[in-house]
């Protein structure tokens, strides 16, 4: 069976919504400073790298994926502005929100 960005997406959401509730609900974001977490996720890339089988490869992916988002989040609750880059090509007027929401719509309908 094979998946499509969005749905590896929201595959993603899940799995970290799954270990969020293993920490008691304490967001982990908070734990480390930002350059401890850029430093995680090289780790993580490094161990992608490494796996010997494409079970594990697919493991360190997630683990990957779920780091760098993490740490956006983290410079964005810093003030870094993410718009730009998410924007990209949208009309600024709309939230953010709002320009994801109707991206996924477009992907997904057309």
């Amino acid at each position: 069976m094979s998946f499509t960005f969005y749905e590896i997406c929201d595959a993603l959401k899940e799995l970290h919504r799954a270990k969020e509730a293993s920490y008691n609900g304490k967001n982990v974001i908070d734990d480390l400073p930002e350059e401890l977490w850029r430093a995680q996720v090289a780790i993580k890339g490094q161990r992608l790298f490494r796996a010997s089988t494409p079970q594990k490869q697919v493991d360190e992916a997630f683990d990957t994926a779920v780091y760098a988002i993490l740490w956006l989040e983290k410079m964005s609750k810093a003030g870094v502005d993410l718009e730009p880059i998410l924007g990209a090509g949208v009309s600024s007027h709309r939230s953010l929100a709002q320009q994801l929401k109707d991206s996924y719509i477009t992907n997904q309908v057309g």
